[in-house]
């Protein structure tokens, strides 16, 4: 191998590519692991890190082997079209190959590690909810529902894909102290399925849809006029059953005189 005994390799080190064509250059160089692996990946073939110089020299193996028993943990935001389409999360080097976005998941499917794509959902949101700062104690909508949080899936099988089916719609709030926000609420539905040769992805999808449908929920006063009308209102029935009570006590009276009398 072309490097000295302690790792280190000279300034004119060019590593091989074991007969990777990259970029079309007759004798390209793969100076780290990770080049060398994007070149097979590019080619199509499958990498055994085991026999290149660069993943032996970089401890490819020993850091694959301590990073085995890992989870990953992922947060932040996302821009996604108002189109349907999808997001994933899935493992190994993505590149496009005949128009297909694909993923380079041989190091993943088949070692000893057992990985997999088991996983837990804490939060997931579309769109701002700020709403909470606005809404008052008689908004109707106290809060949206993300049916999301605090989902776990998955088994212990590492070819499988998890599929989530999102039905997102655009929510509005218009309060009465004229405040107005806009986000979006969402549906879900899911399934899952073992991926054979040729057959997807494994990983975890979320299929997005956009409806064209929009809710609003308005707060709003009663006018004036309405509230005469519903004091009247109450006047006229506490007169009405307190007619009805006091025909019901002049009878009883009528009554027990009448008994009294005889």
């Amino acid at each position: 191998m072309a490097m000295a005994n302690n790792g280190v390799v000279p300034d004119d080190y060019c590593g091989p590519c074991y007969g990777a064509n990259v970029g079309g250059v007759a004798n390209p160089c793969c100076n780290t692991c990770e080049e060398v692996q994007r070149a097979y990946t590019d080619m199509g073939w499958s990498a055994d890190s085991d026999s290149f110089e660069q993943c032996v020299r970089e401890g490819w193996k020993e850091k694959t082997t301590a990073q085995s028993r890992e989870g990953c943990r992922m947060h932040g935001t996302l821009s996604v079209n108002k189109l349907r389409g999808n997001f994933h999360f899935s493992a190994g080097r993505a590149f496009s190959q005949g128009g297909s976005h694909i993923h380079d998941m041989s190091s993943f499917l088949y070692n000893e590690f057992n990985q997999n794509f088991m996983h837990e959902i804490h939060h997931l949101q579309f769109g701002s909810h700020e709403y909470n700062t606005h809404k008052q104690k008689r908004t109707k909508s106290s809060v949206l529902i993300n049916p999301l949080d605090a989902t776990k899936w998955g088994n212990m099988q590492a070819a499988m894909m998890y599929q989530y089916f999102l039905k997102i719609v655009p929510t509005e709030f218009d309060f009465i102290n004229g405040k107005q926000t806009r986000t979006f609420q969402y549906s879900v539905s899911k399934q899952d399925q073992i991926v054979n040769q040729g057959g997807g992805l494994p990983g975890v999808f979320f299929m997005l849809d956009h409806s064209p449908m929009r809710i609003i929920y308005s707060e709003s006063r009663p006018t004036f006029g309405s509230f005469l009308t519903s004091l009247c209102g109450i006047i006229g029935g506490v007169f009405s059953v307190a007619s009805i009570i006091d025909s019901v006590l002049y009878r009883a009276e009528k009554i027990s005189k009448q008994r009294k009398a005889m």
